[in-house]
């Protein structure tokens, strides 16, 4: 019986890797640096074309044919703006022209995305009137101000009675990114008591049913996780507890910041 061993280098013939920000403001301008290594034992002609989407446009023409000889890296420059807008751009590119012995090699493609999101934080401006009849009223310029038209949001509630705004709230408190008892109990109301047709009614795109009833499960699950070895109820972990928690969570949290200990 013979065995033998050596060594193999598993590697794809062609690594190309993106070196960019992790996210970019509207506006924005940047030059992202672009690394191509031939990791074949021979030399190779390679055409790399590139593409932009989303919230990304390229500002410079297609790169010239990159000769590479085996185990050379070379970097390209990609400059690139953000357009205005939240959400995401991507950058594409497609590597051919990889030439081996006795292989028919198709195209490889890469795509990377990057975030594009404003400069400055969401701000929420509100305005409420009382309209006598045959008065009317328009937005105030100061409202539309130093903002990205690409992310305004607006709504309008008229009503006979003192409006209250609860596609807001519940917007606001999906939205909130941390988790206390208080938090976490807030955040679960809204899906406790609507649907998401009741959702969609106020202007609010949600969540399915099944989704909904999922969420509610997982806060009920993390609500017990804060349930102290007494019964009462943490804020955050057993260091922060007492009964005027445990009265918050059952009653909905109506308490003063005093009387809660917060």
């Amino acid at each position: 019986m013979v065995a033998a061993k050596s060594k193999v280098v598993v590697a794809a013939p062609v690594i190309a890797e993106l070196n960019m920000p992790r996210f970019l403001a509207g506006g924005d301008v940047s030059r992202l640096v672009l690394d191509v290594t031939n990791l074949t034992d021979r030399p190779q002609t390679l055409n790399i074309a590139l593409a932009a989407s989303g919230l990304l446009e390229l500002l410079s023409q297609q790169p010239q044919p990159v000769n590479l000889a085996p185990g050379v890296r070379t970097t390209l420059f990609v400059p690139v703006r953000a357009l205005e807008g939240f959400g995401e751009g991507e950058i594409q590119a497609t590597i051919s022209g990889l030439n081996l012995p006795g292989e028919t090699l198709g195209a490889q493609h890469k795509q990377w995305q990057i975030g594009v999101r404003p400069a400055w934080p969401a701000q929420t401006v509100n305005s409420g009137i009382a309209l006598a009849p045959g008065e009317s009223w328009h937005v105030p310029d100061q409202h539309l101000a130093n903002v990205s038209l690409a992310t305004l949001q607006g709504q309008l509630l008229l009503s006979g009675k003192p409006p209250l705004n609860l596609a807001r709230y519940i917007r606001e408190l999906k939205a909130y990114p941390y988790g206390c008892l208080e938090q976490t109990t807030s955040g679960l109301f809204p899906a406790l008591y609507t649907n998401a047709a009741q959702l969609q009614s106020l202007g609010i795109t949600g969540d399915s049913d099944e989704k909904r009833r999922a969420a509610v499960d997982i806060g009920i699950s993390r609500i017990l996780q804060m349930q102290r070895d007494n019964g009462g109820f943490a804020l955050w972990d057993e260091k922060w507890g007492g009964r005027a928690l445990a009265n918050g969570l059952r009653d909905g949290f109506p308490h003063s910041r005093g009387r809660a200990g917060i």
